[in-house]
């Protein structure tokens, strides 16, 4: 299927329908900024002056795992 439009700098949210705890996402979807792909997920908060507002969670839909840190043995410590 070929893109009918450009979508850099563009995202969607849908409301989880599904939610299973208060920690779920309230809203899920995807977004592309500068050209990277990102899932994000949409959390409906209440300031302290009562407004109500949307905070973002992204993560990379490409990302790689994090490697595990690499020991350092006592001889390869650098000397201050």
């Amino acid at each position: 299927m070929t893109k009918k439009f450009d979508d850099t700098n563009c995202g969607v949210l849908f409301r989880n329908e599904n939610k299973q705890s208060p920690k779920h996402a309230d809203y899920s979807g995807s977004l592309n900024c500068a050209g990277l792909d990102y899932w994000c997920d949409g959390y409906v908060r209440q300031s302290n002056s009562g407004r109500k507002f949307i905070s973002f969670k992204l993560k990379l839909k490409n990302a790689q795992p994090k490697a595990e840190p690499k020991a350092v043995a006592f001889d390869d410590a650098i000397d201050l």
